[in-house]
């Protein structure tokens, strides 16, 4: 049986980093370090099948095995073993803990054994081909506990297949806890669940030597913190058990059902599978320890991570106006443009691309009123001055007489000004000054007209520009400042 949670939020502004940045190093460990890892194993295997050492060692073994069973009396050692008694003994000796770690401790082939040394050569040997794998040395085998395969391992894994589904899974639940819980709870939750896991694997299995690689039981410690985090929230499941079912449920199902699972698949499979259950379920309920103390004990704000998208209005309706547009439909175009203006008149997009539409008819009214709207919203990032300067001298050059409202037209002369137009700029304050002298705003733009005048070298002008604002506006706080900057 397997479950998978499945949420949808992940943006180009907001990607998964961390789950992508694990998903790459495991990807990159198995692809660039364990590349040769398999050639390396079955070399080793070969060496063990075809020297000798294996003979050596199966035939201790089934002395060992006739010495704890009874009723093996037709097990003959007197004569040769033929190869299907060879073969069957050699699998049961594989999966004998005990047996293994007898075996690696001089215990079943003491130094008095005739054949001591050539066991002795010849398992250096195989040990030495078995250790050249990354795995073999990083993987965490519970007989050695060496430190720095707690986390080593759940970064190497066995095969292709073993990786691509550990970071499917990964992918799924790593991303709700990232978008979830923060980028750096979730980081320690993946490498503490990890951890845990294999301790667990290790108290279950003591001395044995075989190696645990993979990403399983961090992922596991994954599902168990969303299961505690996220428990009352409802969630889409995919369940599979031979048929796919989509179900919506409490997160918190989620717990049971995996633990309930991995324990049934240990006890009813025991030895013969070759998944670490118990690492499973070790990193499972540690994760869900984690979870339940970040909960309770850490100022912790979860997002609506399983909420589903709610639809953007305005973005389906500015996919209509592009489709319009490329069809030329430039009526159906301008109703969606108004209609997302409605719903957010600052919406920059929508008042550029109107703005593209109505140039086409300069004396439509229209298109006086969008260029009101499009110069203003431009103006208020700096680094769009220039293009509004340009619609400006677009709409000046298209229409037979200009029909802005008159303050934005100081509002050009200030665009003019600093954008290093002050000519422009001069003639409309020129202008402003002979229709609407008291203008709010002009003694502001004289300033920087000035200002303009002075970084080009033309201090007549920026002298003229001083003058007129405490002749003009004499209670101002600009005419105080012209006449400071006169009086230097």
């Amino acid at each position: 049986m397997f479950v998978i949670p499945l949420i949808g939020k992940i943006s180009l502004k907001n990607p998964p980093v961390v789950t992508l940045a694990i998903v790459f190093i495991n990807c990159f460990v198995f692809f660039f370090f364990q590349s040769d890892d398999r050639e390396k194993h079955i070399d080793a295997i070969e060496f063990y099948l075809e020297s000798g050492l294996a003979q050596i060692e199966v035939i201790r073994y089934i002395e060992y095995f006739k010495s704890q069973n009874t009723d093996t009396d037709y097990l003959d050692l007197s004569g040769e073993i033929d190869d299907d008694t060879m073969g069957e003994f050699y699998v049961k000796m594989m999966k004998d803990k005990e047996f293994r770690n007898k075996l690696k401790k001089g215990e079943i082939i003491s130094i008095q054994d005739p054949e001591y040394e050539k066991w002795k050569e010849l398992n250096n040997t195989f040990e030495e081909k078995l250790n050249s794998t990354v795995s073999s040395r990083y993987g965490f085998r519970p007989s050695e506990g060496k430190p720095v395969t707690f986390i080593t391992h759940m970064f190497l894994h066995g095969s292709t297949g073993h990786l691509v589904g550990n970071m499917i899974m990964f992918w799924l639940v790593g991303c709700i806890l990232e978008f979830g819980c923060g980028r750096a709870l979730y980081t320690g939750i993946y490498l503490v669940g990890g951890i845990l896991s294999v301790s667990v694997y290790g108290l279950f299995n003591l001395g044995s030597t075989t190696q645990l690689v993979g990403a399983s039981g961090a992922i596991s410690g994954l599902m168990g913190a969303v299961t505690v985090l996220f428990g009352r929230k409802k969630i889409n499941i995919l369940l599979f058990f031979g048929i796919i079912i989509y179900l919506k449920v409490p997160a918190i199902v989620l717990l049971p059902l995996w633990v309930g699972n991995e324990i049934y698949q240990q006890i009813s499979y025991g030895d013969i599978s070759n998944v670490a259950y118990m690492a499973h379920a070790g990193g499972l309920a540690g994760g869900a320890a984690l979870g339940f103390i970040s909960w309770k004990y850490m100022d912790f704000s979860k997002e609506d991570v399983f909420e589903e998208e709610k639809v953007d209005g305005v973005l389906l309706l500015m996919e209509k106006a592009l489709d319009a547009i490329g069809e030329l439909d430039h009526d159906k175009a301008r109703d969606y443009l108004n209609e997302i203006l409605v719903k957010k008149p600052n919406h920059m997009d929508a008042l550029t691309r109107l703005y593209d539409i109505e140039k086409y008819h300069p004396e439509d009214p229209r298109y006086h009123s969008i260029t009101g709207k499009l110069i203003p919203e431009l103006s208020k990032d700096k680094e769009n001055l220039n293009k509004a300067y340009e619609i400006y001298n677009e709409y000046k050059g298209l229409v037979k007489q200009q029909r802005l409202p008159l303050p934005l037209y100081l509002k050009i002369s200030s665009i003019c000004a600093e954008t290093g137009r002050p000519e422009m700029a001069l003639k409309i304050i020129s202008v402003l000054l002979k229709k609407k002298a008291d203008m709010p705003g002009i003694p502001t733009v004289l300033l920087r007209l000035a200002e303009a005048y002075k970084k080009k070298g033309n201090k007549a002008i920026w002298r003229k520009c001083l003058q007129v604002i405490p002749a003009k506006f004499p209670a101002s706080s600009e005419a105080q400042i012209a006449k400071r900057k006169l009086g230097n």
